[in-house]
């Protein structure tokens, strides 16, 4: 006789079994209305974005031409074949609607390899950010106490005025006020580490400080190859067009997932215009297998207070935004 061995289920404190991913966040409703690109979604259209945008803060269009390059244009800052370019081809972002409702979209050369290697080394030469004239402050992102949800990672909180290009090109991509965007982070992700399921809204006990988050801009600033994890998964959304996005229990097998990119931006919008959290956009960063990098800021609806590092400010940046965005024709 074969006997069967039954593995019991894991227990809280209390003696009840611990939630599942499910009773966290719970399967959207079909009634909940998520539309994916349609078959031509690789042709840039405006009207399309134009009407995609509608309720969510959206793009700067006129940082853009009607086939979805930027209207400037980046030179290779050293003109050498290892850098990723060359004198001959600059570097012109791209625009992409990812899915129509809720907007996702990629940027791709929204980073030159060198401008990655930068921010990439501005992190790894700071080590644990204890200098007094650190660009950005390291802290450990574990799972707090009360969070849903399961980090496992590096952050580096920067100071406004060390990160000048990543501001500059936010300002241009979506045409906001340096006083809307929350510290800049750099994240790190080893082999191993993740961000499971979770929102990009803040709790109502903060929105005293700018409002809520309108918009979230991730700048990947190394490759993982197709197999070695760390893209970033919207689990309601579907890729490709087949219909409506429909999520039961876990049969969304054709998830909306942006693999890391080196210089790729993903721009998606936790909230609405008016600051109602848009619950179609719970996304995680899967487990990596190799380190993953990548710069990340979000923006407020109103004018927001920094917290981390000391004294840090919008206004101290200006200058070099401003600079920035002369150097880049943005001006």
């Amino acid at each position: 006789m074969t006997s069967i061995t039954q593995t019991s289920p894991k227990l809280d404190r209390f003696g009840l079994p611990l939630p599942t991913e499910d009773d966290v966040f719970p399967p959207l409703s079909d009634d909940i209305l998520r539309v994916p690109v349609g078959d031509d979604a690789s042709i840039f259209r405006r009207d399309v974005v134009e009407h995609a945008m509608k309720q969510h803060l959206g793009v700067n269009l006129d940082a853009f031409d009607d086939c979805g390059y930027s209207i400037h244009s980046e030179q290779s800052e050293t003109g050498d074949v290892s850098d990723g370019g060359n004198n001959n081809e600059p570097y012109r972002w791209k625009l992409q609607l990812l899915h129509n409702d809720p907007p996702v979209f990629q940027v791709d050369n929204f980073f030159t390899p060198a401008e990655c290697k930068s921010y990439v080394s501005m992190v790894d030469s700071n080590n644990n950010g204890d200098r007094n004239d650190a660009k950005a402050v390291q802290i450990t992102s574990p799972t707090f106490m009360n969070s849903v949800s399961r980090r496992t990672s590096t952050t580096w909180f920067c100071r406004y005025d060390g990160v000048p290009t990543l501001l500059s090109k936010a300002q241009r991509l979506l045409n906001v006020d340096l006083n809307q965007m929350e510290e800049p982070q750099i994240v790190r992700y080893r082999t191993g580490e993740e961000f499971s399921y979770h929102y990009d809204e803040i709790p109502s006990m903060q929105l005293s400080n700018g409002g809520q988050r309108l918009a979230t801009l991730l700048v990947y600033l190394n490759d993982l190859d197709e197999g070695r994890g760390g893209g970033t998964i919207f689990r309601d959304l579907t890729a490709a067009n087949k219909g409506k996005a429909k999520r039961k229990g876990s049969n969304n097998t054709n998830q909306l997932t942006v693999r890391p990119t080196t210089g790729t931006a993903l721009l998606f919008f936790p909230s609405f215009k008016d600051g109602t959290p848009d619950v179609r956009t719970l996304h995680k960063g899967e487990v990596a297998l190799d380190t993953k990098m990548i710069a990340q800021l979000w923006i407020h609806q109103r004018e927001y207070k920094a917290g981390v590092p000391e004294n840090n400010l919008q206004s101290d940046a200006k200058a070099g935004v401003g600079g920035e965005a002369a150097r880049l024709g943005f001006v």
